[in-house]
């Protein structure tokens, strides 16, 4: 009877073990693989930005009302102030797209003293007071929110990054063209992420 109780206890041990372990592992893999990939957009710069948004916390589920099956508007965004930041970018991407990183959405040329954005950014090139913004991958002006193929699940990843000086590139540039100058002068960074499933 003693045995046999011990037995249970040393398997119910085991059995929590090998659940904490795996909820690590699914908790730290995300994020450990997320800066990798913003790391080969922007360079390898030191991540010193918090990112929030009032939206969605973050790994959970990006609202409906920001997708292509809702509003399709931006959500809003809050980070930290970086010193010797002259100026800030969005990037938002979507890393699980079926041929690749897919941009969403690049804004930049944020001046220093703008630490939010609200919801609903205009699409248009230039917004008065807060930057220029670049094509996306969808040929689009602006924010193209979350839009999956039906039957899958991908992560959808805002990226504020520090820039040491202003953009060098006309709003409605391409995104790469855009992220390429982003990374020249990017010196610190920081995101959050969601998950978004048709």
């Amino acid at each position: 009877m003693v045995l046999a109780v011990i037995l249970i206890a040393v398997i119910a041990t085991i059995g929590l073990l090998l659940y904490y372990t795996a909820h690590e592992a699914g908790r730290t893999q995300p994020t450990s693989s997320i800066d990798a990939i913003i790391k080969s957009l922007i360079g390898d710069i030191p991540k010193g930005i918090e990112v929030t948004s009032s939206a969605f916390t973050y790994g959970a589920t990006v609202p409906k009302v920001y997708t292509c099956d809702g509003e399709d508007i931006s959500p809003p965004l809050r980070w930290s102030k970086v010193e010797g930041a002259r100026y800030y970018a969005v990037i938002m991407i979507d890393p699980d797209a079926p041929k690749g990183i897919f941009i969403h959405w690049i804004i930049y040329n944020i001046p220093s003293n703008v630490t939010s954005l609200k919801a609903n950014i205009p699409k248009k090139e230039t917004v008065q007071g807060i930057g220029l913004q670049s094509l996306n991958d969808f040929g689009r002006i602006g924010y193209g929110g979350p839009c999956p193929p039906h039957g899958s699940k991908h992560r959808y990843i805002f990226t504020v990054v520090a820039l040491r000086d202003r953009v060098n590139v006309d709003p409605g540039s391409s995104p790469i063209n855009t992220l390429n100058s982003i990374k020249e002068l990017a010196i610190s960074y920081g995101f959050t992420y969601a998950y978004y499933g048709r």
